[in-house]
């Protein structure tokens, strides 16, 4: 018959010390991995982005360090004037709302409410549904005229064509306009890293063709 070994009291001492410095180099090195997985992380989070961009020549360019790249191309600003210019001037009947909505969230903050008061005000949505127009727009110039800090000057020369639902009137306006932009941070709503500060023009000649 066995007897039972008599467990001294020093020994179970020892036994808890041994385990309590265990858990505390166990506790010591899980805080210094969550402390690595953090600044992991948060190198991760500030990292800047590869961006993929087509540059002046057609080009296919990879930019890793956006930061220190983030420079908005002659191309881009082309490119941007031209979207904007044909959804602000061709618009049409059908589809004005989400037309001039796209415009409008491509313009600087100042210039947004602005146009939306005159919007508003001349009833213009309505006044655009009634003439039953679908128009179209024809660049013949676009020149960056002047940079100047944030801001980027054009001046652009053009065609303006209306057509008339159910008849064959045509109308040619022939204008001049200037077009300031304003560098803006890129972000998911402005990639090109602009907006449209001011646009104005005048109409140089009219043509009115058909009934």
């Amino acid at each position: 018959m066995k007897t039972a070994k008599e467990v001294k009291h020093s020994d179970v001492k020892g036994f808890i010390k041994d385990q309590n410095n265990f858990l505390k180099i166990t506790n010591l090195f899980t805080l210094l991995l969550l402390g690595l997985s953090f600044i992991l992380a948060f190198k991760a989070y500030i990292k800047p982005p590869v961006v993929i961009r087509e540059n002046a020549k057609g080009q296919i360019q990879v930019i890793k360090n956006l930061v220190y790249n983030d420079r908005v191309t002659p191309l881009e600003i082309n490119t941007f004037s031209k979207l904007f210019l044909r959804r602000y001037l061709a618009y049409s009947s059908y589809g004005i709302t989400n037309q001039l909505d796209r415009a409008l969230r491509m313009m600087s903050g100042n210039f947004e409410k602005n146009n939306i008061a005159d919007i508003e005000k001349d009833n213009m949505v309505q006044g655009i549904e009634k003439e039953q127009v679908h128009s179209g727009l024809k660049i013949k110039k676009l020149k960056i005229t002047k940079v100047e800090g944030n801001y980027v000057y054009l001046k652009v020369f053009g065609n303006i064509i209306r057509k008339y639902y159910g008849s064959k009137k045509e109308k040619i306006e022939t204008f001049k306009g200037n077009l300031v932009l304003k560098k803006v941070k890129r972000t998911a709503a402005r990639p090109y890293g602009l907006a449209v500060a001011n646009y104005s023009q005048i109409i140089l000649n009219k043509l009115t063709e058909g009934k």
